[in-house]
Order: structure tokens, then sequence, then C-alpha cells
């Protein structure tokens, strides 16, 4: 399977992440690209007022994960903006995936994620459930692992 890992990037965790599930899907026998989301301007929690550079295209791609941090207790707003402007995701899959440095999900993970899917929902494309990676401030390699397997598991 081809597959997209479009994700923003502000700390290097959710590179790191994505980086690990890319290797994973490779290792499994797909091809996976990451794409990283860059911006004109400074991005504030919450804030709309940024335009997005070079926007990634998903058309080539059978699954596409989309990846971000929590920001102020939910997805980052580049994430966000680049998601409202996906078209049709018709008979692909997606899978949204966050990193946050709080310890519990429901400190912004699951808000994260929900806004995310929500972006999705009118995209035509097979949602898969979100992944959380808490990094409570340092990375863990037990948790890491078991959020990339997660990832794994869903595109099966």
């Amino acid at each position: 399977m081809n597959i997209g890992i479009i994700i923003h990037t502000q700390t290097g965790h959710t590179l790191h992440f994505a980086k690990a599930i890319q290797n994973k899907l490779i290792e499994q026998g797909h091809t996976a690209e990451v794409k990283g989301l860059r911006t004109k301007g400074a991005v504030k929690p919450r804030s709309s007022k940024f335009e997005l550079r070079r926007i990634p295209k998903t058309d080539e791609y059978e699954a596409i994960l989309f990846g971000g941090p929590v920001w102020a207790f939910t997805a980052s707003p580049v994430i966000i903006k680049f998601l409202k402007t996906i078209g049709t995701l018709k008979g692909k899959k997606a899978l949204c995936f966050v990193t946050m440095g709080l310890p519990l999900p429901f400190l912004g993970g699951k808000q994260a994620v929900k806004a995310m899917e929500s972006e999705l929902d009118l995209s035509g494309g097979d949602i898969l459930p979100g992944v959380i990676l808490p990094y409570f401030f340092k990375g863990n390699r037990g948790k890491m692992n078991a959020a990339v397997q997660r990832v794994s598991d869903s595109l099966k």
C-alpha cells in the first residue's frame, strides 16, 4: 500500500513519531512518505492568521495519516487548516494521530483527534480510530512502540 504521512511539528516529537510509523510500515512492505506542513509567519495556538506553504497532494496515496501536536488542549491550527483543504478521500483510509506533552489523553489528546476527524468527516474516506502519543516532556520507547503498532494494526 502507498501511504502518505502528512504532519505539522513544532518541537520534533511529531516528526519523530511519524518517522517511527514510516519505518514500521516500510518494514511491513508498504511504501510510506512523510511530508511536513510549513507556514508563512508565526503560528499561535487556536490562531488562523497564517498561510500554508506548499500544500502536499494526497491523490497518489491509498492511505493517509495526518499528525500534529496538541496545542492548548486541541489540535495544532496548522494541521486543522490543512485538513480544511482536503477534497475527497473516497476509497482511501485516513487516520489522525497526535503527540502531546501532558500524560493523560483527556488533557487535549482526545479533543485534538476529534477536531481532526471532524474536519475529515465530509471527505468520504474510511476514517480509522485516531492514536494519541503522550510524551510527558520526554520520550518513552515503550509507549512509542505501542502507538506505532496501533497505527500499523489499524491499516490492516
